[in-house]
Parts: C-alpha cells; structure tokens; sequence
C-alpha cells in the first residue's frame, strides 16, 4: 500500500520511469527515479503558478472593465447634471420678470384687503411669462408658502376663476378643479416638428377638449381658456383641425363666441 501511495497525484506514472537508466548501479538507478518525480512536480508547480497568474490576469482585466464602467457612468452623471442645471439657468431679465410675477400675484391677492382681479388676469395672461417662467414663479410661491392654484381658488370666484385657473393651467399643466380633466402644459410642443406623430396627437386632443367644453348644459370656461390661451400657432392647428372635421357644424372661433360670456368672452372673442 505505502508503495501505491507514493505515486498518488500522478495520473501517468509509467512517464516517471521514461528517462531512468536501468543498466546503472541501484543507487543511481533510485536517484535517477526521484529526480524524474522532482522534475515531474517543479512541472505542476510551474502550471498552477502560470494558471494562477492568468486567473490573476483575468481579475485585473474584469476589475478594470469594471472601473472604466463606473467612470462612464460618473460622467454622464455629470453630463445628466450639467444638463438640468443649464435648463433652469436664467437670464438677469428672467430673473426680474420671475421676481416681478410673484410680487404682482402676492400684492394682488393675499397682501392686501380684497382682491385685484385684472392684476391676476393681467400677469397670468401676459404671453411672455413663458411656462419655463411660470414654473418658475410657481416655485418661488411655493418657497414663500403659497401654491398659485390655492390662490386662484381662494382669492376668486366665478368666470374670474376659471379663466385664471385656465391660463394657469396652460403654463403648468394639471387637473381642472371640478371634472379632474388633465390638462398638459403646451411647453414642450412648442419648437416641436408638427408633422410628429405626438404633436399631431395633442392637437387632435385640444380639439376634442374644445367641443366637450362648449357642448352641452354649460360651457367648461376653464378648458376653454385653456386652449384660447395656447400660443396662436399652435390654437391655429387646432382651430383648423376642428373646422376641417366639424366643417358642417359653426366654425371654431364663432362657437366659442356664441357660447361664452363675462370674462372670457372680453378676454378672447372682443
């Protein structure tokens, strides 16, 4: 057994007695044997330590895929960043006309005893208050305590409030108040290429806004705003577009005016 033992480890133990001289003295023909085993195991060592290196290799090649990964993602992390930062910088004469809305609203509703109507209608109505702005002045009320939807509502009432809310509604986006109808912010559609497929959609959505709120019972003044105060490019898609489909029918700017009054009607069909 001790014999069989002594070979263990060697899967072809017949290669050990290749290079050994039998017609030598016994001694030498034992040391020829045990040099040919020692050889034999300096030839395993030299595999694992190769076959080491090269799993170390293997390691170091993932672990710098790894980092270089992790560095791409850092930076377009900061590209992400840089990105939204240059979005929401704004020129000096942004910043007055921002500084000067919230002031105006502040001063027409909460400051004061009673409440300036035309000043409201006047800042919420004013066609270079962009939706980048307004989000902007939406933020600043909000930092001060305030939510302009909270100011409309609490500060107005009747056809007042609904065009407000309306105008509003343009810039911001949200819901209506009492039918919860979602209404986007007409920012993005803006410089978009009117032969897309999804600027085509939100006039196909606005026109159909449009005949909802001026059919039936009552008049939705709301949405109606909404969409008389969408910048005139893009209101003149829409009034074109309902006219083509409803051409049998009185034509867009005549059915609002038939079915408004108050407010709105001075604000869009004098």
């Amino acid at each position: 057994m001790s014999n069989i033992n002594a070979f263990a480890g060697y899967e072809n133990t017949s290669s050990l007695f290749d290079d050994i001289d039998y017609s030598a003295p016994y001694n030498k023909v034992l040391d020829n044997f045990f040099a040919s085993i020692s050889k034999s195991d300096e030839g395993k060592q030299t595999e694992g330590a190769e076959g080491a290196e090269g799993a170390n290799e293997e390691e170091k090649t993932e672990e710098t895929k790894e980092e270089e990964k992790t560095e791409e993602t850092k930076e377009e992390e900061k590209t992400e960043e840089t990105k939204e930062e240059s979005e929401t910088e704004y020129t000096e004469e942004e910043q007055i006309a921002i500084y000067n809305a919230v002031e105006d609203i502040l001063d027409a509703s909460v400051r004061m005893s009673g409440t300036d109507e035309k000043s409201l209608v006047d800042v919420l109505s004013d066609e270079n208050l962009s939706p980048k702005l307004m989000k902007a002045v939406q933020e600043e009320l909000t930092n001060q305590g305030y939510d302009i939807f909270d100011i409309i509502r609490s500060e107005t009432s009747g056809s007042t409030e609904d065009v407000l809310e309306g105008y509003a509604l343009a810039k911001l986006g949200g819901k209506t108040k009492e039918t919860k109808t979602e209404l986007e912010s007409y920012e993005k559609y803006e410089n978009m290429n009117k032969d897309s497929v999804e600027y085509q959609k939100y006039i196909r959505n606005c026109m159909s806004l449009f005949r909802q709120a001026v059919n039936g019972p009552g008049t939705d003044e709301k949405v109606l705003t909404y969409i008389m105060s969408l910048p005139e490019d893009i209101r003149s898609d829409v009034e074109a577009k309902y006219n083509e489909k409803y051409s049998d029918e009185r034509d867009f700017m005549q059915r609002g005016k038939d079915e408004t009054g108050g407010l709105i009607h001075t604000e869009f069909y004098n």
